[in-house]
């Protein structure tokens, strides 16, 4: 099962559709987005403009294993 996290629709994610993908549009709050990271093994950080990696540190905190995109600052954590 894919869930996907995000803070706004995109137009071409709202066209993907399938039984096991579950996706969040908006904010989640602690206590939800703690249980979905400790829930999951693998965290995809595909954002190109993460400022610092908080999304990154927080799966790594997870011990999850953590795939992002190889762009500053991702690619330096």
């Amino acid at each position: 099962r894919l869930t996907v996290v995000q803070h706004s629709a995109d137009t071409n994610a709202s066209q993907i559709v399938a039984a096991n993908i579950e996706r969040r549009v908006g904010y989640l709050d602690d206590r939800e987005l703690r249980r979905l990271q400790n829930a999951n093994q693998f965290h995809l950080c595909l954002s190109l403009t993460e400022g610092w990696g908080h999304y990154i540190v927080e799966a790594l905190g997870m011990r999850a294993i953590t795939v992002a995109v190889d762009a500053a600052p991702m690619n330096e954590l």
